[in-house]
């Protein structure tokens, strides 16, 4: 990994528990108003690139449905293990997150 690639996913490994809370909460606000303005189709097949914590990624989990397939990808394994939990909690299991 080349040292700001490193950089970048150290600064984010960091804040990935809180990332999303309290001061950046509006990012799920502008996910879901994102997803809805590109009317995803049912059953599509999508990527997320810089996943985070899912703010894109939930809202486009929802439109593809369980018969579609979201891949989420980010720089940062924490923010990849935090996403995946919450994953878990919503048992969508049509979506795959890859750490890169």
């Amino acid at each position: 990994m080349n040292r700001h690639k490193q950089l970048m996913s150290e600064t984010f490994d960091r804040a990935a528990p809180l990332y999303g809370e309290k001061s950046s909460y509006f990012f799920n606000y502008f996910g879901q108003r994102l997803v809805e303005q590109v009317e995803i189709k049912p059953n599509s097949h999508i990527l997320d690139v810089a996943t985070g914590k899912g703010a894109v990624l939930f809202p486009l989990a929802q439109a593809v449905g369980p018969l579609g397939r979201v891949v989420g990808i980010d720089i940062s394994q924490e923010m990849i293990n935090e996403t995946a939990k919450s994953l878990l909690e919503k048992n969508m299991n049509w979506v795959e997150l890859l750490n890169n």
